[in-house]
């Protein structure tokens, strides 16, 4: 698209408006205001709180368990094995312990999840929760942490 020049008062040069840099953006928020003003159901779901929800369940499922991994390992590091705080062998143990909590917190909770929606019938969502590909995802999610 070209940009057309115009010449205002006082003989400045300026252009018109550029473009977004990601037009598609700018459809779903048209996509999205139209679906919610057209849809009465209560099958809507507002963008915001989709988020919250999502940084709810990573709290839940990783943030707390990767730190009480950390804290135990950090006891026995320090306690048990002799380390002090500031050696190569305390910070591979606790990064070790935080690992194996965010594994452990995300299979757990994913888990827990696909149980209670097998128990309250909502078959086609637990379906949807593969627990293999979970505990793929919990090893690269824990080797990140390491």
């Amino acid at each position: 698209r070209e940009f057309k020049r115009t010449i205002h008062k006082g003989s400045r040069l300026q252009y018109d408006a550029a473009p977004s840099f990601f037009p598609e953006q700018q459809q779903q928020v048209t996509s999205f205001q139209s679906r919610r003003e057209n849809d009465d159901s209560a099958s809507y779901t507002n963008p915001l709180v989709n988020r919250f929800l999502i940084t709810a369940e990573v709290t839940v499922s990783k943030i707390f368990p990767a730190g009480f991994g950390w804290q135990a390992s950090s006891i026995l590091a320090s306690d048990h094995l002799g380390y002090s705080s500031d050696t190569m062998a305390f910070a591979l143990t606790t990064g070790l312990g935080d690992a194996i909590g965010v594994l452990a917190g995300h299979v757990a909770y994913f888990s827990l999840k696909k149980a209670y929606l097998e128990q309250t019938a909502d078959s086609s969502e637990s379906n949807s929760i593969d627990m293999e590909r979970e505990t793929q995802t919990g090893i690269l999610l824990g080797t990140a942490a390491l």
